[in-house]
């Protein structure tokens, strides 16, 4: 309308739960009529309200038998997803079972990596079965 100097131009955002990080885009003008443009260009920033996902493993037990082998499973999770792949070393330690006692095969630092909107992967330690 006449003597009006401004407008606003609204963009809806979508909200999700998946940590993306901070995000941009532009609103482009065009094509002006009765006016020249001095700045053609805005840029919106969409601030991601997520958080870095947090990685945890949970505690796992298995029954080793006699003989043979037995497998511990632990489940490492994301809190949240992520837009992108996550990625986490691992690698057994002994405590009160030892390699050295052959009470389970050593796992050397492994990469784990979670897909973009994955929240859980699955760790296997093979243990051996014995009659001690």
């Amino acid at each position: 309308a006449a003597g009006e100097t401004s407008k606003t131009v609204s963009v809806t955002v979508y909200g999700d739960a998946v940590y993306e990080g901070d995000e941009s885009m532009y609103v482009n003008l065009s094509n002006a009529s009765g006016a020249s443009m001095s700045d053609n260009q805005g840029v919106g920033t969409i601030t991601d309200d997520d958080g870095q996902p947090t990685i945890s493993i949970n505690d796992a037990s298995v029954t080793e038998g006699n003989s043979g082998t037995a497998t511990l499973d632990f489940t490492v999770s994301l809190n949240h997803a992520s837009a992108s792949a996550v990625t986490v070393d691992y690698a057994t330690v002994d405590h009160t079972a030892t390699i050295a006692n052959s009470d389970y095969v050593e796992v050397t630092t492994t990469s784990l990596t979670f897909a973009a909107g994955e929240t859980s992967k699955t760790v296997s330690v093979t243990v051996y079965g014995d009659a001690v």
